[in-house]
């Protein structure tokens, strides 16, 4: 499935609709966390979000590997660069049960959803001025 995305979108534009599709899928992840445990709500918002966030992972792994291609040191700058989101998602885990375990999972999920709806959008601002450069596209 990632192979035809990439190949159907540059690769910038595809970080962009990966962070659109973890949206969408997060927002599946909503009726279960407000009590609705029916299957199909389940195996949407589960399926959904473990589908949409390898597809996320990959686009914005092919954009790092594209800056670290511009160093003198290729493998020590891509190993950075994915360290740190490696970091944050380690935090984001633990701060995401803990908020849980105060506020309740609707909350939590509803946070995610923004987050992930805010990242999207931003997303089409940060990287626009790399879509126009033609190597990282």
């Amino acid at each position: 499935m990632a192979q035809v995305w990439f190949k159907r979108h540059g690769r910038v534009r595809n970080v962009q609709n990966a962070s659109l599709l973890q949206t969408l899928c997060l927002l599946a992840l909503l009726p279960p966390a407000f009590g609705l445990t029916g299957r199909l709500w389940v195996y949407l918002g589960v399926f959904g979000y473990f589908i949409s966030l390898p597809l996320l992972y990959a686009s914005i792994t092919a954009v790092m590997m594209d800056k670290a291609a511009h160093t003198d040191a290729h493998a020590t700058a891509y190993t950075i660069q994915n360290a740190l989101p490696m970091l944050f998602a380690f935090i984001a885990a633990a701060l995401s049960m803990s908020l849980a375990q105060h506020f309740g999972y609707a909350f939590v999920a509803i946070l995610a959803v923004t987050c992930s709806a805010t990242a999207a959008l931003l997303s089409r601002f940060v990287l626009s001025s790399i879509s126009s450069k033609p190597h990282e596209s």
